[in-house]
């Protein structure tokens, strides 16, 4: 998860440092580490949780009403109402819109102030669905419409993805819990969703494997035989034929066996769903639809 200090996060919650201190001594709800220089380190859930309780207290919810809930209890709320509630249409697409024209423009310092503000203020898997993923699809309809070159679209993926890696290398590796293998398959070299869902499985604490992009499936197979995980995730963006994929599941499906749920996801879900309805595999269309699996599957 993510690591933050507490004037960080008075600033991402719209709480003051007081508040916030006087919330974790009295109720509990929030339990922050501390670095090796003892500054209290908050994560993304206590971010999120401290900014459910800010949003019910201003709609007149007691402070110790909520606190009876319990942290797991308002978690669980917070991710409900944050993933029901409409994005920020507005401001996402002006934030959109002004990193498409920086890419065009070669404005590289616009283009990384922009991107680094923007995903400074929210939870690395709210980035990834409101903004990483969007930019990456226009990115990608930039280079196919002749407006950026092949160097422009490769520095704006690689930036990306620098900015997944480095939230990823924060987490602590999990050792316990169901094993979660990520991947994309044969011919497939999109892998930036590939890497942010192997970040939100590492965030709620699973044990994950990452294997990237175009992984053959001799040798996804293999791997498996030695991981021998619970759930294998592959990164769909770039739509198949109905024959090769439905080739590729039952194949992984027949060989991983009935211990080992095979998931899909990736942005050529939504056409490809049909094909593949009757077979035993999951689809995960966002991030959320994800995460309520994963919670499934924690003891």
């Amino acid at each position: 998860m993510g690591s933050f200090r507490i004037h960080r996060v008075a600033k991402l919650t719209g709480l003051s440092v007081h508040t916030i201190r006087a919330w974790e001594r009295r109720y509990g709800l929030v339990n922050p580490a501390r670095s090796t220089n003892r500054y209290r380190v908050y994560t993304d859930e206590d971010i999120l949780v401290l900014r459910y309780l800010k949003e019910q207290t201003d709609q007149g919810v007691p402070i110790s009403e909520l606190a009876q809930r319990g942290r797991e209890s308002l978690l669980a709320e917070a991710r409900r109402s944050r993933w029901l509630s409409p994005p920020p249409e507005r401001s996402g697409d002006r934030l959109l819109a002004d990193l498409q024209q920086a890419l065009v423009d070669w404005d590289r310092r616009t283009f990384e102030e922009k991107l680094n503000g923007a995903i400074a203020v929210v939870p690395m898997d709210e980035a990834c669905e409101r903004i990483l993923f969007p930019l990456q699809r226009a990115v990608g309809d930039l280079w196919h419409a002749g407006r950026i070159g092949v160097a422009q679209e490769h520095f704006a993926t690689q930036l990306v993805k620098q900015k997944i890696a480095a939230a990823m290398n924060q987490l602590r590796a999990a050792t316990r819990g169901p094993e979660i293998v990520v991947a994309c398959p044969e011919g497939e070299y999109h892998d930036i969703a590939a890497q942010a869902v192997a970040y939100t499985c590492l965030s709620l604490g699973f044990p994950v494997s990452f294997l990237g992009a175009n992984v053959p499936t001799t040798e996804l197979l293999f791997f498996c035989r030695k991981a021998l995980p619970s759930v294998v995730l592959l990164s769909i963006t770039m739509t198949p034929t109905s024959e090769s994929l439905l080739a590729l599941v039952r194949t992984l499906v027949g060989e991983l066996g009935h211990h080992t749920t095979l998931g899909l996801g990736g942005q050529a879900i939504e056409s490809t769903a049909t094909w593949v309805a009757r077979e035993p595999v999951r689809l995960f269309p966002t991030i959320r639809a994800l995460e309520i699996f994963l919670d499934t599957l924690r003891p």
